[in-house]
């Protein structure tokens, strides 16, 4: 088994190795992490992603968070939906779950602006009449807030070995949920 394959395997690229884009190398180097959150901020998965953050890895990581909450997850809300949609909608075609209109991919506000494709804003703009509808109690910039606040921790853990890294992380991220649970029944009760 090449180098290539092992780092794909790890990185649950099941859809097809023609598509990953990483080159073949002797070691293994982690390209970051993938963190998913729910509308109100809270981390509900994340997983390590292996060279560039393919769709592939994107692909593999939403299916991973689709099946753990099968009947809670009907809206990926992402900052590049319109890609991601088009990907599984053509890889994951024989599982409707992970598919339109099963599953809404949906732009976060914030980046919606740049996407000025013609089928980017009518499919995957937070504007359309479909999808107003899923975003309009939801902090779309939830993940950004995370994102802005996990990224400083990298320089951190992109020097730690593998399973010193993932402790790391995990332990960090179960850390912020319990802060984020903290903050979220203080407000509700004041």
């Amino acid at each position: 088994e090449t180098t290539e394959d092992l780092d794909i395997a790890e990185a649950c690229d099941f859809v097809t190795r023609n598509t990953a884009k990483m080159s073949k190398r002797a070691r293994r180097r982690s390209g970051g992490w993938l963190v998913a959150c729910n509308e109100t901020g809270a981390v509900i998965g994340f997983q390590e992603f292996f060279g560039g953050e393919s769709l592939t890895q994107r692909a593999a990581f939403v299916s991973t968070l689709v099946h753990k909450y099968d009947s809670i997850i009907t809206t990926i809300c992402h900052d590049d939906s319109c890609h991601l949609r088009r990907f599984m909608d053509r890889w994951f075609s024989s599982i409707p779950r992970l598919c339109f209109p099963q599953t809404h991919y949906v732009l976060d506000r914030f980046h919606a602006r740049t996407h000025t494709d013609k089928w980017c804003q009518t499919n995957c703009s937070p504007n359309t009449e479909i999808n107003r509808p899923r975003l309009d109690k939801v902090n779309s910039s939830a993940c950004e807030i995370l994102f802005a606040w996990f990224s400083g921790f990298k320089a951190s853990f992109r020097h730690m070995g593998r399973l010193t890294g993932h402790f790391f992380v995990s332990e960090i991220l179960l850390q912020r949920n319990d802060w984020h649970c903290n903050q979220t029944s203080r407000t509700e009760t004041d």
